[in-house]
């Protein structure tokens, strides 16, 4: 006699410092994703972000830690945070890719995250398929990228635009329209780095 295995829906999982930072840099990813995010900065984008995970029925762990203070709350306990909240997370879903900040981005946040991230990636490496960075500041590299094209991107983004700093958002914009261009896309993309795949 078989038996048949629960069935949980895939998933991916994307790892965010702040609100909006997952849709500028994981937008075309965000209706196949579970997303953990780490702080609290403001009620205002908190509520876009909200907002966006109830119109889109993204399920979502937030943290409320203090924002541009990660530094201070310790790399195991910030591991301890992802651990934990990936365990209740794998009951439900299968989650396939992870996505977390680009090691070398300029946020002080950004980079204590991505570290963690990286840390709690190598743990688990068997259980995902492939493990990306994602941007969201000027610290581009020229290779390895993988592109998505993001649909919804500029449209998520002109409702974060009031709480993001002028020229960051001028900056997000201007960047993605050259990827656009440089790359022939029919939308506004987003761009990865593969840290690696499994089998690769």
């Amino acid at each position: 006699m078989l038996i048949s295995k629960e069935f949980k829906p895939e998933k991916n999982l994307i790892i965010a410092a702040h609100p909006d930072d997952e849709t500028i840099g994981c937008s075309s990813i965000l209706k196949d994703s579970v997303i953990f995010l780490f702080t609290n900065p403001d009620q205002r984008r908190m509520k876009i972000f909200d907002d966006m995970c109830d119109r889109y029925n993204i399920p979502n762990v937030k943290f409320d830690l203090e924002a541009l203070k990660l530094d201070t709350y310790g790399s195991h306990h910030l591991l301890n945070l992802l651990e934990n909240a990936y365990i209740h997370l794998s009951k439900v879903f299968d989650i396939k890719n992870v996505f977390g900040h680009y090691s070398q981005d300029l946020h002080q946040d950004h980079q204590v995250l991505a570290k963690v991230t990286d840390i709690f990636c190598r743990r688990r490496n068997k259980n995902f398929s492939g493990y990306y960075q994602y941007f969201t500041d000027n610290s581009f590299p020229t290779e390895n990228i993988i592109l998505n094209e993001s649909p919804i991107k500029v449209e998520l983004l002109q409702r974060y635009n009031s709480g993001l700093n002028s020229k960051h958002y001028d900056y997000i914009i201007k960047f993605s329209e050259m990827l656009k261009e440089k790359y022939q896309t029919q939308y506004i993309p987003d761009a990865f780095v593969c840290k690696y795949r499994i089998g690769l």
